[in-house]
């Protein structure tokens, strides 16, 4: 399989929350991402994310058009 490397921007917009969930931690944001070298295409996506009252404590999932996920959690240490 051949592989091409680069770069890449993303460029990453709030969205509006539904109603109730202000001040709750949940946040929203689309994702727009520029591929820039051998490389040149954009992708889309959406990236939910929560907070908790503790600082080091949060979540979130990532979702790009076409199927693939990311995901993170992070922990009180």
């Amino acid at each position: 399989m051949a592989k091409a490397s680069g770069e890449f921007d993303v460029k990453m917009v709030p969205e509006v929350l539904a109603a109730g969930s202000e001040g709750t931690g949940i946040g929203r944001m689309t994702l727009d991402k520029r591929y820039h070298g051998p490389l040149t295409a954009t992708g889309r996506g959406e990236f939910l994310s929560y907070r908790t009252a503790v600082p080091t404590s949060a979540a979130y999932v990532a979702r790009w058009t076409g199927g693939r996920a990311a995901s993170c959690c992070s922990t009180p240490a």
